[in-house]
């Protein structure tokens, strides 16, 4: 799909997809790929502006409404999630309003004024839902914090004393080991272990 301004031929958008909603008017929708543990909050910080000049562009191109988008996402090869955008008229027209004096300063060769580029106090972007939780209520969470917090500088000199060791390996050596530590090399990876005596040691400590 494209869509171009029918006011501003420089400004054009190209959902993936679109359709009819049940009232008529028409969404706009966009297929993203990411990564598994990708922060959704901060995915949709970055596309609701995209999914914002789209529903503009169509809406100016077609003269039909469009009050919704969607973002359909795939995180990894294990999550699929569709997020529902509300388009914000006000919130749109900003958006217009910065590429508009940002397509002046490209025309004109000028320096761009930064008051141009400030959106208004009052014109608050669209809300990104997402939640705060307090889990000091929780003891497995206590827990875990303090473990977590006891162990930081310990899990820091564990992952130092890792790097030591495999740099003093020698690269030909197919088992690196002594004072309790054995070092294999395969080829494509090396991997610390304990020796066995010094994990029956460790297992009656």
């Amino acid at each position: 799909q494209e869509y171009t301004h029918p006011d501003f031929n420089w400004l054009v958008a190209h959902p993936d997809d679109v359709r009819d909603a049940d009232d008529g008017s028409l969404v706009v929708i966009d297929y993203k790929h990411t990564a598994g543990d990708a922060f959704e909050p901060r995915l949709l910080e970055t596309y609701t502006p995209q999914i914002h000049v789209q529903a503009l562009c169509a809406a100016a191109a077609t003269g039909r409404e469009v009050k919704t988008g969607e973002l359909s996402v795939f995180f990894g090869n294990h999550k699929w999630s569709r997020f529902i955008i509300d388009i914000d008229e006000g919130y749109a027209s900003e958006l217009l309003r910065l590429y508009r004096n940002f397509h002046r300063c490209l025309v004109e060769d000028t320096p761009p004024d930064p008051s141009y580029f400030e959106p208004p106090a009052d014109t608050p972007p669209p809300p990104v839902p997402h939640r705060v939780v307090d889990m000091t209520a929780s003891n497995a969470w206590a827990d875990a914090a303090g473990t977590y917090i006891a162990t930081r500088e310990a899990a820091a000199q564990h992952k130092a004393a890792d790097k030591a060791l495999k740099d003093l390996a020698p690269d030909d050596a197919r088992s690196t080991h002594g004072h309790g530590i054995d070092l294999i090399n395969t080829g494509k990876r090396r991997s610390i272990k304990l020796t066995k005596e010094e994990a029956d040691e460790q297992a009656v400590k």
